[in-house]
C-alpha cells in the first residue's frame, strides 16, 4: 500500500477512534473500581491531555507499520499482539489516575 493512504488510515483511525476510545476506557474503569459515572467521566477527561498524545505517539508508528509493511492477512494477529502491550499502558495510565486521586 503506498505511503500517503497508509498514512490516512492511520490518521483516521488515530484521531478518530483515540478520544472515544479513552473517555469509554476511564470512565468505565472508574464505574468497575466502584466509583460513580460522573466522576469516571471527569476522570477520563483529567487523563485524557496525557493519555491520547501517548497513544498517538505509540499507535500512528504501529498503524503506519501495519497498513504499509504488515500483509493483510496477518494484520488482526498483529494488531492484536501489539494490542497486549498498549493495555499494559493504558492500565498504567489508569492506575495513575487513581493514585492522584
Amino acid at each position: 500500500m503506498p505511503l500517503l493512504a497508509a498514512a490516512t488510515r492511520a490518521f483516521a483511525d488515530c484521531g478518530l477512534y483515540t478520544p472515544f476510545y479513552h473517555l469509554v476506557f476511564f470512565a468505565t474503569m472508574h464505574v468497575w473500581e466502584g466509583g460513580t459515572l460522573e466522576a469516571g467521566y471527569a476522570r477520563a477527561f483529567a487523563m485524557l491531555p496525557t493519555s491520547v498524545p501517548a497513544s498517538w505517539s505509540f499507535w500512528i508508528p504501529v498503524q503506519m507499520l501495519t497498513f504499509s509493511v504488515v500483509p493483510s492477512y496477518m494484520r488482526l494477529t498483529f494488531v492484536n499482539s501489539v494490542s497486549l502491550l498498549w493495555n499494559v499502558v493504558m492500565s498504567g495510565l489508569n492506575q495513575a489516575a487513581l493514585e492522584r486521586a
